[in-house]
């Protein structure tokens, strides 16, 4: 590794232009979630030193996410690829397995330490479990206001509504049916 490209941070983010950083220690991992912009460009992180295909990069994601779920900024997608994770804009990500996983992670790098990612890591949260629904809400929303994010690119619930939109609505933008209608917000 070259002294003098190691990640760089500044404010409150680390940028990565030709380094990587991973765990020391193995660790299990079934749900990540990152507030970052990051280019099209090798890799957002790797996990495949304990589990294969587990890899999101500039190529493909690997079946070990895309078999699972993908969320940008609260809205869920019909299907994960690199264009959407990896699309030089502010956002949160939320990447979540089907099972969970024991291994080493690897952030902006290749697990071989190399073919490095381009971009800014703001924050990175890693649960050895799924979450549910609720909990979902709850993380995008303290990232969105923690990192603001614009109120009206996230739908922390997931209900179709943004939250700038439920604001202005007097719903929460953390319960999909916070008027107990039956129906999406």
């Amino acid at each position: 590794m070259d002294s003098n490209k190691k990640p760089v941070l500044s404010g409150n983010k680390v940028q990565f232009t030709a380094d990587g950083m991973k765990t020391d220690d193995n660790m299990s991992v079934q749900t990540v979630i990152m507030v970052h912009k990051s280019q099209k460009s090798g890799y957002l992180f790797d996990f495949r030193t304990g589990i294969s295909n587990s890899w999101v990069s500039h190529s493909s994601p690997g079946s070990y996410w895309t078999e699972g779920s993908y969320w940008q900024n609260g809205t869920a997608t019909s299907q994960l690829t690199s264009a959407i994770a990896l699309n030089n804009q502010r956002q949160i990500s939320h990447f979540q397995a089907n099972s969970a996983g024991s291994g080493t992670l690897y952030f902006k790098s290749r697990h071989l330490n190399n073919q490095f990612g381009t971009g800014e890591i703001e924050e990175v949260l890693i649960f050895n479990r799924q979450l549910n629904d609720a909990e979902r809400a709850k993380v995008n929303y303290y990232l969105a206001q923690k990192w603001s994010l614009s109120a009206d690119q996230v739908d922390s619930d997931g209900d179709g509504s943004s939250d700038q939109e439920e604001s202005e609505r007097g719903t929460d933008p953390v319960d999909s049916d916070s008027d107990d209608d039956m129906y999406l917000d």
